[in-house]
Formats: structure tokens, C-alpha cells, sequence
């Protein structure tokens, strides 16, 4: 379809090609999956979010390439188990049902893009089975070489949210009725978004629609709730020896690539052997 006219398809329209999968645990995992070719292109999305982040993407990247936008566990229409935050909703945890998703498509090595808690997510996955990862594009990442910074009072000014998420009532409180999670998802969408024509009314009355369903925003939610010691956030990540060799762009899948705004304190040729990084 031409990328014009996706705008304002909202996201149960079947246009964008809806399938479910089943993630590590037996659990339902939705994704949607569209154009053609190789190599495949994963998205995972952010938070607050799900694999409609990525619907200004999908059109785009389905004109070259086949491409896959996928909710993680507790978001969109993936499955929310009410299980201890620590071990179901873990990055090794979402890893795994990426890695999952992956076995069940047949789908030996794709390139993976991440954003926010994608971002982690999909690093996590290159640690895992760095032999499924392609090509991998960050951006927004969590890492390492962060240091102390998201300690600081500029810094938490700007994740005072992180902090709510993890006390018992944010849920019932977030989710109260439909015009609570309007309330709290508006004031990001705002806040975040820079170009403010970006989303359109209907998308994001759609996103709220999505967040309003049962279970929706403490799934969301307990991708913070797994965090219990704030001062062990984010883990080490070690040494990923990548089985790649750099001979072309990522446009053809074989350069592994970091997008930030955020990389002063960290060589992260240090950890990643093959890597440039592109500085916003």
C-alpha cells in the first residue's frame, strides 16, 4: 500500500497485516508483517507504545524489504501475564520471546531495531544469540556508559515517571477509566514528541483506546516494576564477540550500528567490535 495512505489507519485495521505468534512461555505474541525480500527487518517499540510506534516506518521499509513490528510482552495485543515483574518481564525475558517469535518464522538472522525499552530489549538479544542478529540499530539506548547521569537531579527530572511506575497504586491510579490514561499518555505524547503534527487525533485516540484495555497499563508498566534496586539499573552489558565481518553500510544488513544523542562517556568500540557511531 502506498505510504500515503496509511495515515490514519488505526492500528486494528487489517491492513497492516496482523498475525499472533506464541512467545517463550506459550503466551500470545502479536506482531504484523509486511513486505517482501531479505534480509527482514525487526522493530521493537518503546514505552508508552507498542508496534504502532513504528506505523510511519513500516510503509517505507515494506517498499524494500520485509519488516516485522512486534508488542512486547504486557503491551499492545501480546500477552499480559499477571507474573512476578522480575522474571516475566525481564529484557532476558523479552529477549526470549523475540528469539521465539524468530524460531517461529523461520527467520535464521534479521536486522533489529530498537528504541527505549526496544533498545534494551534488543541488545539483550544480541547478547543471547548474537548469531540471529544481522544488523542492529539503536536508538534512545540504555547502556552501560551511562555512568551516574541518570542519577542526577536534570536527569530525574525527566524520569520522575520511572519512579511512579514502581509504586503498587500507579496502576490502578493510571488506569482508573478511559480519561486517566487519555490524562497521563497526553502529557508524554506532548512532551516527547517534536514534531507535533506527527501524530495525528485519531492515532493517538487510538493509542488510548489500546492503553484502556484490561491489563494494558500494568503490563506496560511492569517493564519497570522488574527493577527493584534503582542503583542496579542499567546492568553491565559484557562483550559481544559479533560474528560479522564490516564490509558494507547497514542498508545491506552487515554493519552493526548505534544511533544516540548519548555516547560521550563510553567507547562502545569497547564492547561491540564492530560499531561506528553516529552522534546526533
Amino acid at each position: 500500500m502506498p505510504v500515503d495512505e496509511m495515515f490514519d489507519i488505526l492500528p486494528q485495521d487489517a491492513a497492516w497485516g496482523h498475525e499472533m505468534a506464541q512467545d517463550a512461555d506459550g503466551l500470545e505474541l502479536h506482531y504484523v508483517r509486511r513486505g517482501h525480500g531479505s534480509p527482514t527487518v525487526l522493530l521493537l517499540h518503546g514505552w508508552p507504545g507498542f508496534w504502532y510506534d513504528w506505523r510511519r516506518v513500516l510503509p517505507r521499509l515494506e517498499q524494500i524489504t520485509s519488516v516485522i513490528a512486534m508488542d512486547l510482552r504486557g503491551f499492545g495485543a501480546s500477552a499480559k501475564p499477571d507474573w512476578p515483574p522480575r522474571s516475566a518481564y525481564s529484557a532476558e525475558a523479552q529477549a526470549r520471546n523475540v528469539l521465539a517469535l524468530l524460531d517461529q518464522l523461520q527467520l535464521e538472522t534479521v536486522l533489529l531495531v530498537g528504541y527505549d525499552v526496544g533498545s534494551r530489549v534488543a541488545q539483550t538479544v544480541a547478547q543471547l544469540a548474537p548469531g540471529r542478529v544481522q544488523g542492529l540499530a539503536l536508538s534512545a539506548p540504555v547502556y552501560a556508559g551511562f555512568g551516574t547521569r541518570p542519577l542526577e537531579p536534570a536527569a530525574q527530572k525527566e524520569r520522575w515517571y520511572q519512579h511512579f511506575h514502581m509504586l503498587a497504586q500507579a496502576d490502578q491510579l493510571i488506569g482508573h477509566d478511559r480519561e486517566t490514561v487519555r490524562l497521563y499518555l497526553s502529557y508524554f505524547y506532548d512532551h516527547w514528541v517534536g514534531n507535533k503534527q506527527a501524530l495525528r487525533a485519531k492515532e493517538f485516540e487510538a493509542i488510548v483506546d489500546t492503553y484502556t484495555q484490561p491489563g494494558a497499563v500494568q503490563g506496560s508498566i511492569a517493564w519497570y516494576q522488574r527493577v527493584v534496586d534503582l542503583d542496579k539499573w542499567p546492568s553491565p552489558i559484557r562483550r559481544v564477540n559479533w560474528p560479522l565481518s564490516l564490509t558494507r553500510p547497514l542498508s545491506c544488513g552487515e554493519r552493526l550500528i548505534l544511533f544516540s544523542c548519548q555516547v560521550g562517556q563510553i567507547d562502545w568500540r569497547n564492547i561491540f567490535p564492530i560499531l561506528s557511531v553516529f552522534k546526533c
